[in-house]
C-alpha cells in the first residue's frame, strides 16, 4: 500500500491554522483586561515614590530612558528585594493593601481601573471609572473599603476581594474621614436620600432630607448629632437633657470643656478657604463668637487658652493666628504661625522672631 504524502503547502497551512488556534485560546485575557504594553528592554526603580508594605514604583519606556518623569513612562510595582510584583505596563498603580493592587490604564481617551493580586490576576476587571478607597480612620488591621465609580453608572462598595459589602448601589458616595463613616447617597423625588455606614459597612442611619440622629457620645454627657442638611451631611449637638443646642449646620464640633464647644463649617483640609467660619458656644448653645470672626479655633480639652484663626483674604497669602480664651477674646497679638511644643505651651512666630507662651489649663 502506498502512502499518501501530503502537499507542502497544505502542510504549511495545517501549521498556520494550529498556530492561529493556539493564539486564540480559552485562557486569553478579553481585550478589557490587557494592559498597554511598551516596547522596552530595561526596567527602572523610582526610589523616591515607596508604598507600605515595602513596595516600590518600577517603570519603563520605550526610549530605555531612566527618567521618572518621562511622558512616556509606564508603571510597575516592585518589592525591596526587587521582584516585580506587577509588571510597567500601567498608566498608574498603587496598592491597597499587600497583595492588592489599583492599576489604571487610558483607551480610546478613557480612563479604566481594575483591582489585581500580587499574581496580576484581575480581581475587578477593567472598567471605564474609577476605584478609590474611601478614606476613613479604621482601626489598624481592618481592610479598607473600596468604592468603585463606573462612568455614568451606579457606585457600589466592596472589600479588597471584590465582594460587594453593601447591598445597595448608590447615586453619588463620599466620605467623612475624621468622624470614621462614609455614605452613599441615592436620588428621590424629595431630594438625596443618605445612607451612613462604619468603616466595617454595618449601617448607622438613613437619612432623607432634614432628618438627623445620634452618632455616638462625647465628653462632658453630649452626644454628637448627625444630620441630612440640604443632601449633604452635617453635625450637631444635643446636652446630657437631650436638648439640641447646636443644629446639625456644621462639619465638625468639638467639645473642649464642660461648657465650651467649637463648632467649624467649611473646607476642613484648608486654612485658605475664606468661607470657613468657627465659633465657639456654651453649653446652653449660646453663641459666643460672631460669624465671620474666625475661620479655625483650636482648643484641647481643659484648656483655658486656644488659638484663633483668620483666613487668607484676597492679596495675602497667609492666614494669621493669636491666642483666645474661652469667651473668643484675644489674649495676644497676631502671628504668621502658632505650634504647640511638648510640653503643650505655645510657639509663636512672626517673621524671624519666635516667642513661647505658656498654656493655661
Amino acid at each position: 500500500m502506498r502512502k499518501r504524502i501530503l502537499p507542502i503547502a497544505v502542510i504549511t497551512a495545517l501549521i498556520v491554522c494550529i498556530l492561529c488556534f493556539a493564539g486564540c485560546g480559552s485562557d486569553s485575557e478579553t481585550p478589557s483586561d490587557t494592559a498597554a504594553t511598551v516596547e522596552a528592554t530595561q526596567l527602572f526603580k523610582n526610589k523616591e515614590k515607596t508604598f507600605d508594605y515595602g513596595y516600590i514604583a518600577c517603570y519603563a519606556n520605550p526610549q530605555n530612558d531612566e527618567n521618572p518623569d518621562n511622558p512616556d513612562n509606564l508603571y510597575g510595582i516592585m518589592d525591596s528585594q526587587d521582584k516585580v510584583i506587577v509588571k510597567p505596563e500601567y498608566e498608574s498603580v498603587y496598592p491597597i493593601v499587600k497583595n492588592r493592587f489599583v492599576v489604571r490604564k487610558r483607551v480610546d481617551d478613557f480612563m479604566q481601573s481594575a483591582l489585581i493580586d500580587n499574581k496580576e490576576n484581575f480581581i475587578i476587571p477593567f472598567f471605564i471609572g474609577e476605584i478609590r478607597q474611601t478614606g476613613v480612620l479604621a482601626p489598624e488591621g481592618t481592610p479598607p473599603i473600596l468604592v468603585i465609580e463606573p462612568l455614568g453608572g451606579k457606585i457600589r462598595f466592596v472589600n479588597t476581594d471584590g465582594e460587594q459589602i453593601i447591598p445597595l448601589e448608590f447615586d453619588s458616595a463620599s466620605i467623612h474621614q475624621y468622624n470614621g463613616f462614609f455614605f452613599g447617597s441615592k436620588n428621590t423625588e424629595a431630594g438625596e436620600t443618605l445612607y451612613v455606614y462604619d468603616y466595617n459597612g454595618k449601617e448607622i442611619c438613613v437619612l432623607n432630607n432634614g432628618d438627623y440622629a445620634e452618632l455616638r457620645e462625647l465628653e462632658h454627657g453630649y452626644t454628637l448629632l448627625i444630620g441630612n442638611n440640604n443632601n449633604w451631611l452635617k453635625f450637631g449637638l444635643k446636652n446630657s437633657s437631650g436638648k439640641v443646642i447646636i443644629p446639625c449646620k456644621y462639619e465638625e464640633i468639638k467639645v473642649v470643656g464642660a461648657d465650651r464647644i467649637v463648632a467649624f463649617d467649611g473646607e476642613l483640609e484648608s486654612l485658605i478657604e475664606t468661607s470657613n467660619v468657627a465659633n465657639m458656644f456654651d453649653g446652653d448653645g449660646k453663641q459666643l463668637t460672631k460669624d465671620g470672626e474666625f475661620a479655625r479655633i483650636f482648643f484641647d480639652d481643659g484648656d483655658k487658652i486656644g488659638i484663633g484663626c483668620q483666613s487668607a483674604t484676597i492679596g495675602a497669602y497667609e492666614p494669621e493666628f493669636w491666642l483666645i480664651d474661652l469667651n473668643g477674646k484675644a489674649e495676644s497679638g497676631k502671628y504668621d504661625s502658632i505650634d504647640k511644643d511638648a510640653d503643650g505651651n505655645f510657639v509663636c512666630k512672626k517673621g524671624d522672631q519666635t516667642e513661647t507662651i505658656k498654656s493655661v489649663k
